[in-house]
Protein backbone atom coordinates (compact mmCIF):
# COMPACT_ATOMS: atom_id res chain seq x y z
CA UNK A 1 0.00 0.00 0.00
CA UNK A 2 1.22 3.09 -1.17
CA UNK A 3 1.08 6.60 0.00
CA UNK A 4 -1.52 7.78 -1.50
CA UNK A 5 -3.70 5.22 -1.47
CA UNK A 6 -3.36 5.17 2.51
CA UNK A 7 -4.14 9.19 2.30
CA UNK A 8 -7.37 8.01 0.27
CA UNK A 9 -8.50 5.05 2.67
CA UNK A 10 -8.46 7.69 5.38
CA UNK A 11 -10.15 10.06 3.39
CA UNK A 12 -12.82 7.74 2.43
CA UNK A 13 -13.24 5.95 5.99
CA UNK A 14 -11.55 8.53 8.48
CA UNK A 15 -14.94 10.93 7.87
CA UNK A 16 -17.48 8.56 8.81
CA UNK A 17 -15.61 7.08 11.36
CA UNK A 18 -15.35 11.24 12.44
CA UNK A 19 -18.79 11.82 12.52
CA UNK A 20 -19.70 8.43 14.22
CA UNK A 21 -17.45 9.43 17.15
CA UNK A 22 -19.16 13.25 16.93
CA UNK A 23 -22.80 11.77 16.69
CA UNK A 24 -21.63 9.52 20.17
CA UNK A 25 -21.06 12.17 21.56
CA UNK A 26 -23.93 14.29 21.34
CA UNK A 27 -25.93 11.52 22.23
CA UNK A 28 -24.17 11.21 25.27
CA UNK A 29 -24.37 14.95 26.38
CA UNK A 30 -28.30 14.97 25.22
CA UNK A 31 -28.56 11.44 27.51
CA UNK A 32 -27.00 13.77 30.39
CA UNK A 33 -29.31 16.85 29.83
CA UNK A 34 -32.14 14.23 29.52
CA UNK A 35 -31.21 12.83 32.80
CA UNK A 36 -30.73 16.18 34.67
CA UNK A 37 -34.01 17.40 33.18
CA UNK A 38 -35.81 14.19 34.69
CA UNK A 39 -34.81 14.43 37.78
CA UNK A 40 -35.71 18.10 38.09
CA UNK A 41 -39.11 17.02 36.44
CA UNK A 42 -39.66 14.14 39.33
CA UNK A 43 -38.79 16.58 42.00
CA UNK A 44 -41.27 19.27 40.41
CA UNK A 45 -44.05 16.31 40.27
CA UNK A 46 -43.02 15.24 43.33
CA UNK A 47 -43.69 18.80 45.08
CA UNK A 48 -46.90 19.12 43.48
CA UNK A 49 -48.09 15.85 44.76
CA UNK A 50 -47.51 17.16 48.38
CA UNK A 51 -49.26 20.47 47.42
CA UNK A 52 -52.05 18.43 45.93
CA UNK A 53 -52.32 16.66 48.92
CA UNK A 54 -52.50 19.81 51.08
CA UNK A 55 -55.27 21.41 49.63
CA UNK A 56 -56.96 17.91 49.95
CA UNK A 57 -56.30 17.89 53.43
CA UNK A 58 -57.37 21.85 53.54
CA UNK A 59 -60.59 20.91 52.14
CA UNK A 60 -61.24 18.07 53.91
CA UNK A 61 -61.11 19.73 57.46
CA UNK A 62 -63.36 22.78 56.58
CA UNK A 63 -66.34 20.32 55.84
Amino acid sequence: MDVTQFVQLIANVGFPIACCIAMFILMQNNNKAHKEEMIKMTDALNNNTKAIEGLKDELRSKR
